[in-house]
């Protein structure tokens, strides 16, 4: 179940405008301890669990060959939907879902809890108030050697390209939506190269498996206002984490190390105040996981546009967000196997 097992859960199970009243896991006997812990009914099948279970809102924390099935199921059913990122294993299954809720008048919303992350949010808010002026570059680069562990672990969904595993989808869906979040305007060009660093990784039942999907990538970005960006990432060997900078007129951001950096044109580098994060909450029984708080900021958006606020999407990722990140992934994809620049369409 991971990351819905490890914050899905004990965000809702601590969030005081929901109820956690079902789960359903790949694994039964995870899905079993997991409900047992937050007082919640367990099921063996996540169809069994939209048909049968009486809720408002289905949460999907699945693999991202799944995202859609188990979307339109739930919309199908009159549910509301928070959906995990990628939107779906491509742009055509995320039209779908776009187009499905927009048919049952039901809320979705994609998790891009990040844009909570206090650093994050204080850029977001520094860009649209123009203290940069014209943005004319954006550039994200993240080298986190500890993801590279998971090469000691047996192949899963992660490294497996038919079920939308690749960190191109894991990370990259988060740093495009965010940039067109800061930015307020979307990709409309991406010439990219995806690559496996280590194309073969531990099998689940010995030996070795092929890896199919990307451990690395570069992004190069057109904006529709001719800003430029760049996207950089890898697991492999040593790096000094991530870092986002945003270049404009009048000024300059850099978020790095939990801080957000402010330099005028001209002056002098100043840090921004940060709004600080609530603690992390744990199920009974479990540990707390420090992706939990910006998660439980993500929930107090979604009741809000659950109660009607649409002022809330501002701030708030929608499916049509989804959809617009999903195009950038699949331009990067495209771009990577012809080895040229991909025109992003709507």
């Amino acid at each position: 179940m991971g990351f819905g097992q490890k914050v899905h859960a004990p965000g809702f199970f601590a969030h005081e405008r929901f109820e956690l009243v079902a789960v359903a896991g790949a694994r039964p006997g995870t899905a079993r301890d997991l409900a047992r812990a937050a007082g919640a009914q367990a099921y063996d099948d996540w169809r069994e669990m939209v048909a049968e279970a009486d809720v408002d809102l289905v949460s999907i924390a699945t693999a991202p060959h799944l995202h859609a099935p188990v979307a339109l199921a739930a919309l199908a059913r009159g549910r509301h939907i928070l959906l995990e990122k990628p939107t779906a294993m491509d742009a055509r299954e995320a039209g779908q879902v776009v187009e499905a809720a927009r048919t049952a008048g039901r809320v979705g919303a994609i998790v891009h809890e990040f844009r909570y992350r206090p650093e994050r949010l204080a850029a977001w808010r520094a860009v649209r108030a123009g203290e940069l002026g014209r943005v004319v570059a954006v550039h994200v680069t993240t080298h986190n050697a500890s993801l590279g562990q998971l090469s000691q672990a047996p192949v899963g969904w992660l490294f497996r390209a038919e079920t939308g595993g690749g960190y191109l989808g894991a990370i990259a869906s988060h740093a495009v939506d965010t940039v067109q979040w800061w930015l307020d305007e979307e990709v409309v060009r991406v010439w990219a190269d995806l690559r496996a660093t280590l194309p073969f990784r531990p099998a689940q039942g010995g030996g070795t498996e092929r890896v199919t999907a990307e451990d690395a990538f570069v992004l190069f970005l057109q904006f529709a206002s001719g800003a430029v960006g760049t996207i950089v990432f890898s697991t492999a060997g040593a790096g000094f984490g991530e870092r986002w900078e945003v270049l404009g007129e009048r000024g300059a951001l850099r978020v790095e190390g939990g801080r957000t950096l402010f330099v005028p044109a001209g002056g002098e580098v100043r840090e921004l105040d940060l709004e600080p994060l609530p603690p992390a909450p744990a199920l009974p029984g479990g540990a707390p996981d420090p992706r939990t708080p910006p998660f439980l900021r993500l929930l107090d958006r979604l009741a809000r546009a659950l109660d009607g606020d649409d002022g809330v999407w501002a701030e708030l990722a929608g499916l049509t967000q989804g959809l617009r990140v999903q195009r950038v992934l699949d331009g990067a994809r495209l771009a990577s196997a012809t080895g040229g620049a991909v025109r992003i369409l709507p």
